[in-house]
């Protein structure tokens, strides 16, 4: 089982985070329709924590995350 939540570290580009995310049933890490500006550079940037919390592992099996930005 997996369980995720996220947190904005830095946020000059303005964007807001997807309340209802927690990382399975609800994977959109922001709200929708939002838009990241290209210019000026010191506000085309974000940084988010995403924290995520596992349970049943098994000793010894490798586990794999990947994430995508679009």
């Amino acid at each position: 089982m997996v369980s995720a939540s996220a947190a904005m570290q830095s946020n000059p580009g303005g964007l807001l985070i997807n309340p209802a995310y927690n990382g399975t049933t609800d994977a959109r890490l922001l709200i929708p329709g939002q838009t990241l500006k290209n210019f000026p550079v010191a506000e085309n940037n974000v940084v988010i924590r995403i924290t995520a919390r596992l349970s049943n592992i098994i000793n010894g099996q490798i586990y794999n995350n990947s994430a995508v930005a679009t």
